[in-house]
């Protein structure tokens, strides 16, 4: 597999600040026109709109002038998130001041330095967010994220296999974080124990102790209507209320965890399936790897303040770009350590239909929740289809033990896969 070169493309070596958001809007954060109603590239800065109405009156949400980029980027990275929606909010097409009282949050970074350690990610904070939830298979029911392939002798299946997603991703992140962390780095995970989501504690125990406030909050925020919290509340089973809001809110506070940890970087660990195998109960041929990055903005994405404030960050931040650079060594790494070809769009109706390609196989920006989110370069990795002929035999030998949970050899390939894909990032970034 050939790849091109990250330092041959011109759109990651760009003079103007004008040119280069102009390419970021076009390739990726709205490769089809379809958010044009929400932003203006000028020839001053970069200019946010709540709507058309406001856009075609000139009423300016926030602006952000092009030598003000580089501060507004810092603020992106550093600010807590209530602290900058109320910057955004007030700035308008005013400028940023030196007096402005957000200055006290701005920290030095670890480019800033002296490196004495000879560790190659001394300094370096890495978050890292294992997929999922589920650590038995009845949690892996309410979240439907198992397999459960049958005994098929002529496939060569002689005892049934089961595998659980969340545990493979949690596996999987303890390996890497020990790796990571001999190295230097200091790594946080968004949760650490099997059946345990990011709010600390379980789907279980949510639905005994935080389900009522969680409904009313998200009713007041407008996030859901009188009648669904009603419904939710009185009537819905535990596995709609997982499908059709706990997720959801586990993957927002995934987010908050990141942004307030301030991560040089985040790589999400999941592992995938063929999706034209369903309902995954005998196995399949195919098997590829594929990394998803920011970006492919959807209007309906952009009806509050704080999401549109996340177009102005991707607008002008490099995140992307990095974003693309990181699951670019990623896929590399993978294809050479696992030994499975990155996906190409034909691979996938997800990938052809929902996705925008970038100019390296595998690598796609994808409007998913996290990359949306997360602030900095993110790379949403899915390794591996868990229903392969010979993967689901390699996953399911559990051989191997990390951190109470049983696991296999192949899941800490995986592991070095990802570490491997990191330490050439960091290797090869600009100093």
């Amino acid at each position: 597999m050939t790849f091109f070169s990250l330092k041959a493309q011109p759109f990651f070596r760009l003079d103007s600040p004008k040119i280069k958001v102009q390419n970021v809007a076009n390739l990726y954060v709205d490769p089809n026109g379809k958010i044009k109603n929400y932003y203006s590239i000028e020839n001053d800065g970069v200019s946010i709109f709540s709507s058309l109405e406001n856009k075609l009156k000139n009423k300016v949400e926030c602006k952000v002038y092009w030598d003000e980029v580089e501060l507004f980027q810092q603020l992106a990275k550093r600010l807590p998130k209530d602290v900058l929606i109320k910057l955004y909010q007030e700035k308008k097409t005013n400028r940023f001041s030196s007096s402005l009282y957000f200055l006290p949050f701005l920290k030095i970074s670890f480019k800033d330095l002296p490196q004495t350690s000879l560790k190659p990610l001394s300094g370096f904070k890495i978050a890292i967010d294992p997929g999922h939830v589920s650590g038995d298979m009845n949690t892996a029911a309410l979240e439907t994220k198992y397999l459960n392939l049958q005994k098929n002798i002529r496939e060569g299946i002689y005892d049934p296999i089961n595998l659980i997603e969340g545990n493979l991703t949690l596996a999987t992140a303890f390996f890497l974080k020990k790796q990571l962390e001999a190295a230097g780095a200091e790594v946080m995970l968004t949760r650490d124990k099997p059946n345990y989501s990011s709010f600390g504690i379980t789907y279980q125990e949510w639905l005994s102790k935080a389900k009522k406030q969680n409904f009313e909050t998200a009713y007041h925020k407008g996030e859901i209507t009188l009648e669904e919290k009603n419904r939710f509340l009185k009537i819905s089973t535990p596995k709609e209320i997982f499908q059709k809001h706990f997720r959801f809110a586990d993957l927002y506070e995934r987010a908050r965890i990141i942004n307030a940890y301030k991560p040089d970087f985040t790589v999400i660990i999941h592992y995938n399936v063929d999706e034209q195998n369903s309902p995954w109960t005998s196995p399949t041929s195919k098997n590829y790897n594929m990394v998803f990055v920011p970006g492919d903005l959807k209007p309906e994405f952009l009806d509050q303040v704080e999401r549109r404030l996340e177009l102005l960050r991707m607008l002008v931040s490099d995140d992307i770009f990095q974003s693309i650079s990181l699951s670019t060594y990623l896929i590399q790494s993978f294809e050479k350590v696992l030994e499975v070809p990155p996906a190409l769009p034909d691979h996938a109706s997800y990938l052809k239909n929902d996705c925008t390609t970038t100019p390296y196989h595998g690598v796609y920006v994808r409007n998913l929740a996290l990359t949306r989110l997360v602030h900095g370069p993110v790379a949403y990795g899915e390794t591996l289809y868990q229903d392969n002929k010979k993967e689901c035999h390699l996953l399911g030998n559990y051989t191997l033990e990390v951190n109470g949970i049983k696991t296999s050899e192949r899941v800490k390939q995986v592991a070095q896969a990802y570490y491997e894909g990191i330490l050439k990032y960091v290797m090869n970034m600009e100093k």
